[in-house]
């Protein structure tokens, strides 16, 4: 299929054809949708009434038809095939998005148009796109994603220009609301970074090679993803009922697991090549997820060795052990206690910070975990922790947020992250480094995660960011299957075989 759409789109006139084709038929879906949709979110925000309607930049709007048409002249056939795939991603995701959250934009009386031109255009357009379908914008989301790919060529500004005017154009001639452009520039960044992924370096020999940090598409997926989460909480904070916000949540869910990748990736100080890049966003990342970002780190990094000791065998337990507690402990972390252990330390940080240590935290894993945070670091974790809830206080604010809509978002996602935090260690050799998988994921799930399922390819080269791990993969390990292993977690702790014990902070070979 894929050498039949090269030969079709090798020239001009087969990808000019190529494009009308699919224009027509995904607009077919898009009309369906638009007609039969009743209303049942408000996406208004207090902006949106400021926003003047500008009749005249209905010429800037429409001239999105034309984008497309242009890209497919300047893309080469191996490209354009590509795009073609982003383009129709970027359409399942946007009519998702109707679906889940179909609003409806209130716009002013056509005879509210002085120039008798302009009211005819837009009596035309209005008569045939109705008023819904807007979140996330579709407008919106194909252009950014057209000029993404652009911005490569000769003079690639003038492409994002024409992008933004664009952009700006659905809000003056009152087709989208602000959140809907938000929305659509969110699904840009994320299709553009799943087809678009850049080459990784590959490994000879024994010798590993680190690139540098993706810095500019870890800032831009970033960026995409906490617009996309408030966003998201602006859609359940205006949700008719609970339906609505249930959806919300579940979208919320799955849009932070990329979020708590970038984290990873800041703990790591391999975010950005600036340091104070990868600092600054690893603390914006960390308050969304919400946490302090020199505790996530600090419990992180001793994770890495710890991996796979005693203090961390969540998935075995020895022969005496108290089975029953073992199984409780474990379905407790995983439905959601994982994520749930970050905002109590949080809340035992701010209200009495010396009750970590020993008074209040029993577990060994747990205590091996708060023991490895430096003494010196606890000022600093005590300030982001007052940063962090001021940050969630101001959101619930000033999106008008109630509590409890708040908190089923982040339960739901508390839930979602804690579920599948240690399928990529369970049942691996118990070995420091060698103590995880490289699960066998779908490519968009595998792009959602953002790599995170090559978790033993992480734990080898904890240096090489995330867009090149699947270059470095242990040719000598079997890769089960992300599904497969997700049940089998879910059985619950077995317990443990004879093999050697891991020596934390000693990564050695030994024990593979």
């Amino acid at each position: 299929m894929r050498e039949l759409l090269l030969r079709l789109n090798r020239r001009f006139a087969g990808r000019l054809a190529t494009t009308v084709v699919v224009l027509v038929g995904t607009f077919q879906c898009y009309w369906w949708l638009n007609a039969h949709l009743p209303p049942r979110v408000d996406l208004s925000l207090p902006v949106d009434a400021a926003i003047p309607f500008l009749p005249w930049t209905y010429a800037v709007y429409t001239s999105f038809f034309v984008f497309p048409l242009v890209a497919a002249w300047a893309l080469e056939a191996e490209e354009y095939v590509r795009m073609l795939g982003a383009v129709l991603a970027v359409n399942a995701l946007c009519y998702l998005g109707f679906f889940l959250f179909t609003s409806h934009f209130p716009r002013p009386p056509v005879e509210s148009i002085a120039s008798p031109y302009w009211r005819e255009q837009f009596r035309v357009m209005w008569s045939q796109d109705l008023p819904g379908n807007t979140f996330p914008s579709l407008h919106v989301a194909v252009t950014v994603l057209g000029a993404l790919r652009l911005r490569h060529r000769r003079a690639g500004a003038l492409w994002l220009v024409w992008a933004a005017l664009i952009s700006v154009s659905t809000l003056t001639v009152k087709q989208h609301f602000v959140v809907d452009v938000l929305g659509g520039v969110a699904v840009a960044l994320a299709a553009h970074a799943v087809f678009f992924r850049r080459e990784g370096v590959p490994v000879s020999g024994t010798s590993v090679d680190i690139p540098a940090p993706p810095g500019r598409l870890n800032v831009a997926l970033a960026l995409g993803i906490i617009s996309g989460g408030v966003a998201l909480q602006w859609v359940a904070s205006r949700a008719d009922g609970w339906l609505g916000v249930l959806g919300a949540g579940v979208a919320f869910s799955f849009l932070f697991l990329p979020l708590y990748s970038l984290l990873h990736e800041a703990e790591h100080r391999v975010f950005h090549a600036h340091a104070a890049v990868n600092e600054g966003f690893g603390l914006l990342l960390a308050a969304f997820f919400p946490g302090p970002f020199s505790f996530l780190r600090a419990c992180h990094l001793g994770h890495h060795r710890r991996n796979r000791s005693d203090a961390e065998m969540f998935d075995l337990y020895y022969p005496g052990d108290d089975v029953r507690r073992k199984r409780v402990t474990f379905y407790a972390l995983y439905l959601g206690g994982f994520w749930l252990l970050v905002p109590l330390a949080m809340a035992v940080v701010l209200v009495a910070p010396g009750a970590l240590r020993g008074r209040l935290v029993k577990d060994p894993s747990a205590v091996a975990m708060v023991e490895g945070i430096p003494e010196s670091f606890m000022r600093r974790i005590r300030l982001e922790c007052v940063g962090v809830v001021l940050l969630h206080v101001g959101l619930v604010l000033a999106l008008d947020l109630s509590p409890g809509r708040y908190l089923l978002l982040y339960a739901l996602y508390g839930l979602n992250w804690s579920a599948q935090q240690y399928v990529t260690h369970a049942h691996s050799p118990r070995h420091v480094l060698d103590g995880a998988h490289n699960l066998r994921a779908h490519p968009l799930y595998e792009s959602l995660l953002l790599h995170f399922n090559w978790h033993l390819a992480h734990h080898q080269h904890p240096r090489v960011p995330w867009l090149y791990l699947p270059r470095h993969d242990d040719t000598t390990r079997e890769r089960p299957g992300y599904l497969t292993a997700f049940v089998r977690f879910w059985r619950g702790p077995r317990l443990v075989t004879p093999e050697p014990v891991p020596v934390a902070g000693r990564p050695t070979r030994a024990g593979g």
